[in-house]
């Protein structure tokens, strides 16, 4: 059924386009995350904050190069929650428990520890998200099927890097590594939000970097399509 959403003049100052779509037949937004190093079955806290410090960079460059997206982090956007009290936000720009935000002041709102976190994929957004990965190493690939107890482990250390920390412990002894890390980008608020995934494995040719970390050492090309399960004004740029 086609429906349609008339160009509308909300009272935060956006005007939107005339947004034609047709349930299941938009196209979402694809890009392509890369992860290389050690990834264990069992990642402590050091192994998946690695994780997160290869992604920032770059979902860093997303924000500054999708169209969209930078202009989300120039102009501002809004997002859903209960208290902005402590955000800075002006009172003009908060409609209940919805807020026109800078890039800032929605990395306030998840604060933990010294870091300001920025998740693309989260419940402000109403976003979710599937993964396609690639998923390469030191072994034949045929052992993805016989060694899948540690492909799954692995994979739920990699799905903890790709979040946000848990407020708590965590956090560990991290501090961010200057304002290439305030705010700090990652993908996900909570990896709930993946609603499906992908593993196809094969072998990694490259040399290891060392022969202890061998059986650890991996390549993922990680593939996200972004889901819109209600498209609204506010997550149109993931459209």
């Amino acid at each position: 059924m086609l429906s349609q959403i008339t160009a509308t003049h909300y009272p935060w100052g956006l005007e939107w386009p005339a947004w034609i779509f047709t349930d299941g037949m938009k196209e979402h937004m694809e890009f392509h995350l890369l992860y290389s190093g050690r990834l264990k079955a069992a990642g402590g806290l050091d192994d998946k904050f690695a994780i997160r410090r290869q992604m920032n960079p770059q979902l860093a460059q997303l924000w500054e190069t999708h169209p969209a997206m930078l202009r989300m982090k120039n102009e501002g956007f809004t997002v859903f929650g209960e208290d902005f009290a402590n955000l800075g936000v002006h009172p003009a720009n908060v409609f209940g428990d919805t807020a026109y935000l800078t890039l800032d002041q929605f990395a306030e709102q998840f604060r933990i520890g010294d870091f300001r976190f920025a998740p693309l994929i989260c419940r402000s957004f109403l976003t979710t998200c599937s993964l396609d990965i690639l998923f390469l190493r030191c072994s034949p690939p045929g052992k993805l099927i016989s060694e899948s107890g540690d492909i799954d482990n692995r994979i739920k250390t990699l799905f903890d890097g790709l979040r946000m920390p848990k407020p708590g412990q965590e956090i560990g002894g991290q501090k961010p590594a200057g304002q290439a890390e305030n705010p700090f980008f990652c993908l996900l608020e909570d990896d709930s939000l993946i609603t499906d995934f992908r593993v196809t494995g094969d072998r990694l040719l490259t040399p290891a970097t060392s022969p202890d970390h061998s059986e650890n050492e991996v390549h993922l090309v990680i593939k996200v399509k972004v889901n819109v399960p209600h498209p609204i004004p506010l997550n149109m740029p993931f459209l």
